[in-house]
């Protein structure tokens, strides 16, 4: 970065955003209070810094964390819902990976990691739990 007091500046949103992550491809996940999350590629050399390359409803309302798998295929979501206050997805693709049962009340952390072959992914809820999956 030539010079930190500068930034490009992506405002695509029609609601506060509450969270983001960036995958292993460099791709941003960025959840808003509406419970969706866009997946943004940034290209700093092109005309057209920011591309939008798909949009998934993932909660009932805001997302307070996304988190990818290490190979950046699969994405989580968490945060405050209606029915339920975790998803987890192909993120190319929207499809859902199984249903997760967890907190009882809002998700609001997460983190998944790889540890030898298994990918691990941990929620701390409203519930004061935390479950790993």
């Amino acid at each position: 970065m030539a010079d930190p007091t500068k930034a490009d500046v992506f405002s695509g949103f029609d609601c506060k955003v509450k969270s983001v992550s960036v995958s292993s491809k460099g791709v941003f996940a960025v959840g808003d209070e509406n419970g969706r999350v866009k997946l943004i590629e940034y290209k700093p050399d092109e005309a057209e810094k920011f591309v939008v390359k798909k949009e998934h409803n993932m909660l009932g309302q805001a997302v307070r964390e996304t988190v990818w798998t290490e190979d950046g295929v699969r994405l989580a979501a968490v945060g405050d819902g209606r029915d339920f206050y975790m998803k987890v997805i192909m993120a190319e693709s929207g499809t859902k990976m199984g249903d997760i049962s967890g907190p009882t009340l809002n998700a609001h952390s997460a983190d998944m990691k790889k540890i030898d072959k298994t990918t691990y992914l941990a929620v701390c809820g409203a519930d004061n739990s935390t479950y790993i999956y």
